[in-house]
């Protein structure tokens, strides 16, 4: 288990909401004690979230590749350079799996194809490799698939080899190539000809799965600092 020191670190980003509220607040750790956590006074799209002591909230931090949620009681107020808030030390702290988890909007180009299963091709060993290639993109992407928009209608269950690329820590082209299943479909909105489709990785490396969640968290802390910074 994950200790205290590990899990909080002054100046490491904090999201908050008020229990039983949907919409996470930005914050950072200032102070820690062995009595509470001093976070800065919360705030979303400039709007700032006001406690009181006694009230209960939801908190979440990110480390390396996982997130960890918990709850804390609001202790109270006080004004140091900067005025913060204390949090009682955490409780019922959870790890959850950023490959079972997180998932951020990005838009990458994805080539496709459609996976027959039918007995001559398992006997014989193809793989379809005479198929051409779709063209499509990506709207989320995590761990455990990618929702994609194809310009073509493709069946529910249907499994598809997918090759695209994504940027390692040094910024280079690594290409993903996976088989994958559809698990959702539904034709988009005033577009006549474009299909959303929710799609779960099947036969991926770990390696390759490994570098698809390091890529989602990179995103997803560029995509909190331009939050904090807009």
């Amino acid at each position: 288990m994950v200790t205290v020191s590990e899990l909080f670190k002054v100046n490491a980003k904090m999201d908050i909401k008020r229990e039983g509220e949907r919409v996470y607040y930005k914050t950072s750790i200032q102070e820690i004690s062995d009595e509470y956590i001093g976070i800065h006074i919360p705030s979303y799209r400039g709007k700032e979230m006001i406690l009181m002591p006694g009230d209960y909230v939801n908190a979440r931090v990110f480390l390396e590749d996982a997130q960890y949620v918990f709850n804390a009681t609001v202790l109270g107020r006080k004004k140091d350079r900067v005025p913060l808030y204390m949090l009682s030390m955490p409780s019922n702290v959870k790890r959850v799996q950023m490959r079972d988890y997180v998932r951020i909007k990005v838009q990458l180009p994805v080539k496709y194809k459609v996976l027959e299963e039918t007995r001559k091709n398992a006997e014989n060993g193809a793989d379809d490799e005479d198929k051409k290639f779709e063209n499509a993109y990506t709207v989320d992407i995590s761990g455990g698939g990618v929702q994609l928009v194809v310009s073509k209608p493709v069946e529910v269950n249907q499994r598809l080899y997918l090759k695209f690329k994504i940027c390692d820590l040094k910024n280079r082209d690594i290409e993903i190539t996976a088989k994958a299943r559809v698990v959702r479909r539904e034709q988009i909105f005033n577009e006549r000809n474009k299909w959303s489709l929710g799609i779960a990785f099947e036969d991926i490396s770990e390696t390759q799965r490994d570098l698809i969640i390091a890529f989602v968290f990179r995103k997803l802390i560029e995509q909190r600092r331009l939050e904090v910074e807009g």
